[in-house]
């Protein structure tokens, strides 16, 4: 068993339910891993560094489980806008114990919901994919005035509502198909599955 590291609980809500599709339901949280809220802010205070030279200052997410992943919003806003020094610190650390660290090519995970998906949220509206680095808030906002703001109110609400929408065939926006892989063999790695 091994910890996946997400943002919050609709990073969580989607995580699981793209492996449990592209896993045909055979990995199961609880079971084979366990996700954990770092919540993003509190990126900076954490460790994945030895234990014999952690800062001490730092919460070393290694006492916790040495089979990590953890999952970061790029939030970049642009292509030329570079990944900030504490992910690329946790990244480096997380890699350096042959941990997975999977930073989001978009700017956050909703950024991989694929127009697919929202058009069965919004059936009525015209729905383009949404941009790469484009906030997901005025995305949806697009499809409905004011849906940005009940978004960001309650993702987890939201987050809940799409999940139901995910097939194999329409996860498969910016590197997600490719990156949920990952995930999911790294999970069986640790389960001595095949």
């Amino acid at each position: 068993m091994g910890v996946i590291w997400v943002e919050g609980p609709s990073d969580r809500l989607y995580l699981n339910r793209w492996i449990d599709i592209w896993s045909e339901g055979k990995l199961l949280e609880g079971t084979h891993y366990q996700c954990v809220f770092y919540g993003g802010r509190l990126l900076a205070r954490l460790s994945a560094q030895e234990p014999d030279v952690a800062d001490d200052n730092l919460l070393n997410i290694l006492r916790v489980n040495r089979n990590a992943i953890i999952v970061i919003d790029s939030d970049k806003s642009d292509e030329t806008q570079a990944i900030n020094s504490t992910k690329l610190r946790i990244k480096s650390e997380i890699e350096n114990i042959s941990g997975l660290c999977w930073i989001t090519k978009g700017r956050e995970i909703e950024n991989y919901i694929s127009a697919a998906v929202m058009d069965k949220l919004y059936p009525t509206e015209t729905i383009s994919q949404v941009g790469q680095y484009q906030e997901f808030s005025e995305y949806i906002n697009l499809m409905k005035n004011g849906e940005g703001k009940t978004f960001l109110n309650n993702k987890v609400l939201f987050a809940e509502k799409v999940c139901q929408n995910f097939t194999k065939e329409n996860i498969t926006a910016l590197d997600l198909t490719e990156r949920i892989e990952d995930v999911c063999n790294r999970i069986k790695s640790w389960n001595g599955l095949k």
